[in-house]
């Protein structure tokens, strides 16, 4: 690809970009941070339904965590359409069991260990990399996307997820590129 080639490429992407980074909600308390290269606390038992910072919506713990380890978008959606909480154990620094409840039997569980890079300690967050997804759709739209779910708890014991997605495609013959910050809260359970 010549120069000019790539000048006018990145000039399509560019007018084409879109951007959307949510504030963190001053309301929700300040999360409480790990120090620098440590993980923050964030064990404890959540309602899987949250708020999210926009206030439009409500959010789904089982689905930030599951939508990219599950064998498919469907499994995933249709586990977390059933949990009612999630549990989340820190036994060490290297370690986050996750489990996915329903009344009181276990919808999912699964572990994740930081010498695999499964999660990693980022500003201060827990970082839960779901990792690089490409997806087509109907009407033409080809693209793919890398999510990470950053996770501390705030005030009152709540979980805080900052999810940020990165992602670019081609819907239209038009070339399209998008980063999206939201945030999210869920309130501690029994």
């Amino acid at each position: 690809m010549s120069a000019k080639n790539f000048a006018l490429l990145a000039q399509i992407l560019f007018l084409t970009a879109c951007v959307s980074m949510q504030d963190y909600p001053t309301a929700w308390g300040k999360p409480t941070l790990g120090s620098t290269g440590a993980c923050p606390q964030v064990s404890g038992t959540f309602q899987n339904v949250g708020e999210r910072g926009d206030l439009l919506s409500r959010s789904n713990l089982a689905w930030q965590l599951l939508s990219k380890r599950a064998s498919s978008l469907k499994e995933a959606s249709g586990l977390a359409s059933h949990a009612d909480r999630v549990v989340i154990q820190m036994p060490d620094s290297n370690t986050v069991s996750i489990r996915i409840l329903s009344s009181d039997s276990v919808v999912n569980e699964f572990t994740l260990v930081r010498e695999k890079k499964e999660f990693s300690c980022e500003g201060g967050f827990l970082a839960i990399p779901k990792g690089l997804s490409a997806s087509s759709g109907e009407g033409g739209v080809l693209g793919f996307s890398n999510d990470t779910a950053f996770l501390a708890l705030s005030d009152g014991g709540f979980l805080v997820v900052k999810e940020v997605s990165a992602g670019a495609g081609v819907a239209m013959f038009i070339p399209i590129a998008a980063f999206v910050t939201t945030w999210s809260r869920y309130q501690p359970a029994q």
